[in-house]
């Protein structure tokens, strides 16, 4: 099938390609190439970030389930919608996947131990001064995670945001420039000096 054939294509050949289709704006086609399994053999990382994305999830409905809590309940509940929301725009954008490898190595895996934990402690049905005092840290922790997963997901619209705000700028120049707006650029002598400022 297509993706025995693609096993017989050189790797630079596929990175060169696999490239252009990144840089171009028809990044929509990665979920077509996901669909038919070509990701299996192009984007080993993309495919196992989101198989194991869809895993993290299901493992915290779970965790959700289990824990009577409601605090660490509805932060559960955070963290599995910050978390889909993490693995869509990376779905969408491929590009981004370097930015969320410390998430998908360290802090999601270790968030999910610390869950586990506390569901296992919660439910032995003993208090005691190690038990008390583990569930005691990981729900004084629990806010701080979920920053740190919103911060995450923030953290991906970077390049995004930057580019609007350059956009605006340059629409806000131009328009000024060209009399479409009330302000319209002035230039400005700056005291004790002979430069001159442009400003809206």
């Amino acid at each position: 099938g297509l993706t025995e054939n693609l096993k017989k294509i050189s790797a630079e050949r596929i990175r060169t390609e696999l490239t252009k289709l990144l840089l171009s704006d028809h990044t929509d086609r990665l979920v077509w190439m996901k669909e038919n399994g070509i990701t299996r053999v192009v984007l080993p990382e993309l495919d196992k970030m989101l198989k194991d994305g869809r895993l993290a999830i299901s493992e915290m409905k779970r965790l959700d389930d289990n824990i009577a809590d409601p605090g660490i309940s509805a932060d559960i509940v955070r963290l599995e919608q910050i978390s889909a929301r993490i693995f869509e725009e990376v779905r969408r954008d491929p590009k981004k996947l370097p930015q969320i490898r410390r998430f998908m190595d360290y802090y999601l895996p270790t968030t999910l131990k610390l869950l586990n934990s506390y569901d296992r402690m919660s439910a032995a049905g003993v208090s005691g001064e190690n038990i008390d005092a583990t569930l005691a840290k990981v729900e004084g922790m629990m806010r701080t995670i979920v920053a740190a997963f919103e911060k995450q997901l923030d953290s991906l619209y970077g390049a995004d945001a930057l580019d609007i705000s350059t956009d605006i700028t340059v629409l806000e120049n131009m328009m000024a420039r060209e009399g479409l707006t009330e302000q319209e650029m002035k230039a400005e002598t700056l005291p004790n000096d002979t430069e001159i400022r442009l400003e809206l």
